[in-house]
């Protein structure tokens, strides 16, 4: 996602479609991964414009992301990774807290 979408509205999907087209002309399965990832490190694999939403623009956000998202892509993915690493790794915690965390379970 942080290098698909350059702000709330502007995707650009050119690196994903290269990946896809090589995979595509070389017969090679493409597992499309992944489109929402709530990691906190460092390497902040969302766009920091997303810490800075409230719930109705996230969400919003996060539907419009996922729809053009899947249809830039197309049919050609053997499989789409939706949620990636939101199981969290600590003792008596299940799902770690982000900025997704603002939608109530957007997880189900």
């Amino acid at each position: 996602m942080n290098w698909i979408a350059k702000s709330a509205t502007d995707f650009n999907y050119a690196q994903c479609k290269q990946t896809r087209d090589f995979a595509k002309a070389n017969k090679q399965a493409f597992r499309a991964h992944n489109l929402i990832w709530p990691s906190l490190t460092a390497d902040h694999r969302c766009p920091s414009f997303v810490d800075h939403m409230n719930r109705e623009q996230i969400t919003k956000f996060m539907y419009s992301y996922i729809n053009k998202t899947v249809r830039a892509i197309g049919t050609y993915p053997i499989a789409w990774d939706v949620l990636n690493e939101y199981i969290d790794d600590k003792p008596n915690v299940m799902y770690k807290t982000s900025s997704w965390s603002k939608i109530p379970d957007f997880a189900c």
